[in-house]
């Protein structure tokens, strides 16, 4: 248990900071005393401490993380900085940060476990309008992550309408052509390019 001391006018004089659940557990078995770590921790990095705490959690659900690690990210800036004071790994943290940008729906989904946490974050890649049209477009609740990367691929990665330039200006990048033309093209019904 970490504690810091208190002086309110209700006479308590310390405050748990992190480690309620222990705390909890302590009281209802009966025991007198706990041992505690007794720290000056200024009120501005309780939030944080009692965030790194929650996220350890073994029921923690997947929303619950990727909302923990968005305030953590208001306090750290950076995905690289946020996993060392987890204490996790850089993909973790990428991932979770990335489940915070799932339309209402799709969050509703995978807090029902109606989707898992991988189907989830393939689709958190896309804008919100193409969430949508992936929601309303296939089966989520018995897709598999391999079929989506398919089913996206078929219908999302293939439109080069959305360009922010004519695609088939030859001379836009007179070296390379027209995307049209283009051999490396992912929309490009001959699949030579990737044979295997």
């Amino acid at each position: 248990l970490l504690v810091r001391e208190v002086s309110s006018p209700n006479g308590i004089t310390h405050e748990v900071i992190a480690g309620f659940r222990r705390f909890k557990a302590a009281k209802m078995a009966g025991l007198a005393s706990i041992p505690v770590h007794l720290k000056d921790v200024p009120d501005e990095e309780i939030e944080q401490i009692q965030m790194i705490e929650n996220i350890q959690r073994e029921d923690l659900s997947p929303l619950d993380a990727a909302s923990i690690i968005a305030k953590l990210l208001v306090y750290h800036k950076t995905i690289p900085r946020v996993a060392d004071v987890l204490g996790r790994s850089r993909l973790y943290v990428a991932q979770m940060a990335r489940l915070n940008v799932l339309i209402p729906p799709l969050r509703k989904k995978l807090e029902k476990k109606e989707i898992t946490v991988g189907v989830a974050l393939e689709i958190a890649r896309f804008e919100t309008e193409d969430q949508k049209f992936v929601e309303k477009g296939v089966g989520l609740e018995s897709v598999s992550v391999a079929r989506l990367k398919q089913w996206t691929a078929e219908h999302l990665m293939h439109t080069m309408d959305k360009a922010a330039f004519p695609v088939d200006d030859a001379d836009l990048v007179k070296a390379a052509g027209s995307c049209l033309a283009c051999p490396k093209r992912t929309g490009l019904k001959d699949n030579s390019l990737f044979a295997d």
